[in-house]
């Protein structure tokens, strides 16, 4: 096994999190029904909902930008 989880298309992880944003799943509610881990739909959550994009680029603080 290569230890890697499977890999979402932007679509896929744009659902998910307009799902969880309108309030009626739980992170738990959405791993269980999709097949995808906390920390990824955690970090998709976070990412989207900062800047609209799931490129780490996009994320980066001022001082990382520096």
């Amino acid at each position: 096994m290569s230890g890697k989880g499977k890999r979402h298309d932007d679509k896929f992880k744009e659902q998910k999190i307009k799902i969880y944003n309108r309030g009626n799943h739980t992170y738990c509610s959405l791993i269980e029904k999709h097949g995808v881990s906390t920390a990824a739909l955690r970090s998709w959550v976070i990412r989207y909902n900062n800047s609209k994009s799931f490129k780490i680029d996009d994320n980066l603080t001022e001082e990382e930008n520096e």
